[in-house]
């Protein structure tokens, strides 16, 4: 078992970014679409086509045979391989909008995790430090109860509390296993590797207006690509009620013999064109499935930009609201445990106030330690649904 150490977020994402199996998968879409590109606009190939025939008749002295030789090529009347040509080039810049979109949505699955294992960490060393206090309190308090002045519930209540504690810290262990696990899997590590991680979550400001957002969201440039795709498409049919012209090049050679001339041996030369006229078929019902395609199009686009506006605003009210949360009541309220602490400890020096007291008061402290961690792990969950919303989670 190999052990790799000091990872931080953003070297999470730099791994993931690189080692995530669906997005490896997703970038063979880009290649694909450039094969396509490779091979789009060209001329069809050309066609060779021979006849040959050969009279020799059982009676009668007529002789003759004669072959051709005919090279033909297709060319458009309109622009449809330039139009070819364009449909594939946008089609790379959807096909690269779709795998940064997903990057997008890898990335703010990797800082979720990596702010989940950062702050179950925490919650287990304070957890650890609530488990010696309870440990602490269910001592006195049972040395107490022996000597008659606390009663065998108190004693038994402090009991149930300290092994809450401990059961508490194997939950948060598990939980804390499994988290990474998932984190492993993202990044591509094995199962087997152990990984630490360092650093704190972000907690800092994030830029999230709607047009900053649709500008770097891959969703988005992809829906916009998707219009424009269909725009040149609708072009592409519309080009198509015009088959191919047909130039072809002919060789041929007539041999005879005939009384009295003899044997004869000709040789010719010609050029042949072939015009399509759209009679029967001038692709307006493929104009007409473009269009709707298009329409289509300008429906997702749309959608994409209310879900985008959507999520960032309940992710900033999120934010608004653990940020206050953190800055107001809670604040206040941690302080005035604190002043109650070191109250109930000096009472206690000066021979005026009880040990018990004196854990109570520990023990509130950690709980409101607690409030405040739960709370900044919120703000941090709530920054990194922002950052995702608003995509600038990417390194």
């Amino acid at each position: 078992m190999s052990a790799q150490g000091g990872l931080t977020r953003s070297d999470l994402v730099a791994q993931a970014m690189v080692n995530h199996p669906d997005l490896r998968v997703a970038r063979y879409e880009i290649a694909k679409a450039e094969a396509r590109h490779r091979g789009s606009g060209l001329l069809s190939n050309p066609e060779i086509a021979t006849e040959m025939s050969h009279d020799d008749p059982l009676y009668g002295s007529d002789w003759q045979m004669s072959a051709s030789l005919t090279l033909s090529q297709k060319f458009p009347l309109t622009g449809r391989l330039s139009l070819e040509k364009r449909v594939t080039s946008v089609q790379i810049q959807a096909a690269k909008a779709e795998v940064s979109n997903r990057e997008r949505l890898v990335a703010g699955e990797v800082e979720r995790l990596f702010v989940e294992v950062r702050s179950l960490s925490e919650q287990i060393g304070l957890a650890n430090e609530q488990a010696a206090l309870v440990s602490e309190l269910a001592a006195f308090i049972g040395a107490r109860h022996e000597e008659g002045e606390m009663s065998l519930a108190e004693f038994l209540q402090a009991k149930l509390e300290a092994r809450t504690v401990k059961q508490s810290i194997a939950s948060l262990r598990i939980e804390r296993g499994e988290k990474l696990a998932s984190l492993k899997r993202l990044i591509g590590s094995k199962a087997e590797v152990e990984i630490a991680l360092e650093g704190t979550p972000d907690l800092g400001e994030v830029s999230s207006s709607l047009g900053e957002a649709l500008g770097r969201r891959g969703d988005y440039r992809a829906a916009q690509l998707g219009i424009e795709i269909a725009d040149h498409e609708i072009a592409l049919e519309r080009a198509k009620k015009w088959d191919d012209l047909t130039v072809g090049f002919t060789v041929a050679n007539e041999r005879m013999q005939d009384d009295p001339t003899g044997r004869g041996n000709d040789w010719f030369a010609g050029v042949g064109i072939s015009i399509p006229l759209p009679w029967w078929n001038d692709n307006r019902h493929a104009v007409a499935e473009k269009q709707a395609s298009r329409d289509q199009s300008a429906e997702i686009r749309e959608g994409v930009i209310k879900r985008v506006h959507s999520e960032l605003v309940a992710a900033r009210a999120q934010v608004a609201a653990y940020r206050a949360m953190l800055g107001g009541e809670l604040v206040e309220t941690r302080e005035l445990a604190e002043q109650n602490l070191a109250a109930q400890e000096g009472a206690y020096k000066t021979g005026q106030g009880q040990l018990l007291n004196v854990l109570r008061a520990r023990e509130q402290v950690l709980k409101l330690e607690e409030a405040m961690l739960d709370a900044r792990r919120n703000l941090a969950l709530a920054l990194v649904r922002l950052r995702t919303a608003s995509g600038n989670n990417l390194p």
